[in-house]
């Protein structure tokens, strides 16, 4: 090997051990600017307040009702423009910042047969109604004498006369304070209650006990679809309720327990008995566990 070849050998070691040598350069990121970040944040929350202010003041309710821009859906016993009316919409109202709460409960109290309300829109003008109403309603008397109308519930429907509440499924047993329409159906609550010899005692049974168990009943009636054929709902005792079909057949539920259990067994006992069957049906599952016994009317 040759001097020059040494050298350039040499050289080229050299140049690799500098190399090797050279310390690695780091380049640190950018620190972290809170304030940008919420510079572009407060940005973003303003226009979005921005937009949500311009639909505010350009998307504004139409009452035309020519081209039905408040609908009402669900009604039957009412008609659509009575709803409209018990709204209170009249036009002209924002429509992103409607209380739809305010007016559901509105048209509630303004319509005792309302059972639920629930409220939409459509941009840019239109307001959507949709109602349920009460299908089948029950009798109650208050501490007045006075007869009222209510749901499985107990919302308030409508007062009635004493005669024109044997048309309907009469709940006894029980009386309400006299209330108001639309309004929740409340007990009347006594300090004293009467023993079987007569004498006075202090309650131990609650009124507004007997006014849930009723509603239980009701509940479970509608389930089976008996509202038509029971006339009668007693919650006189809690530990021996009673319905009665007419005159044809009484009905012992026996407490509050297994209520759906007992009244969907007394909706089959129905279904299997004749035309010509009067009795007593036996649903408390005490004498006849899970059965309903029958007992033919004596006479």
């Amino acid at each position: 090997m040759n001097t020059n070849d040494k050298r350039k050998r040499a050289s080229s070691r050299k140049k690799s051990r500098q190399r090797a040598q050279q310390d690695v350069t780091y380049t640190p990121g950018k620190a972290f600017n809170r304030m940008q970040l919420m510079l572009r944040l407060l940005t973003v929350v303003a226009v979005v307040l921005a937009l949500m202010f311009c639909l505010s003041i350009f998307f504004k309710v139409d009452a035309d009702e020519e081209h039905g821009k408040i609908t009402v859906s669900g009604n039957v016993r009412y008609d659509a423009w009575d709803v409209r009316e018990a709204s209170g919409l009249n036009g002209g109202e924002y429509l992103l910042s409607l209380n739809k709460g305010r007016i559901a409960k509105r048209i509630m109290s303004e319509l005792p047969y309302v059972d639920s309300v629930r409220i939409g829109i459509s941009l840019p003008d239109t307001v959507h109604i949709y109602i349920t109403e009460i299908d089948v309603v029950y009798s109650i008397e208050a501490t007045d004498g006075t007869w009222w109308l209510m749901s499985a519930s107990g919302q308030i429907a409508a007062q009635c006369q004493a005669a024109e509440a044997q048309d309907y499924t009469e709940v006894v047993g029980v009386k309400i304070v006299p209330p108001t329409l639309g309004a929740q159906a409340v007990a009347a609550e006594a300090e004293t209650a009467t023993d079987p010899e007569g004498q006075t005692v202090p309650v131990t049974v609650y009124e507004r006990e007997k006014l849930e168990a009723a509603y239980s009943i009701l509940g479970c009636l509608e389930e089976e679809g008996l509202m038509g054929k029971v006339t009668q709902v007693d919650v006189s005792s809690l530990y021996d309720l009673q319905m009665w079909c007419g005159t044809r057949f009484q009905m012992l539920l026996g407490d509050t327990g297994q209520m759906s259990v007992k009244v969907n067994a007394l909706a089959q006992a129905l279904d299997q008995l004749h035309e010509y069957n009067r009795g007593i049906l036996d649903a408390s599952f005490t004498h006849w566990p899970d059965e309903v016994g029958f007992s033919a009317f004596s006479g």
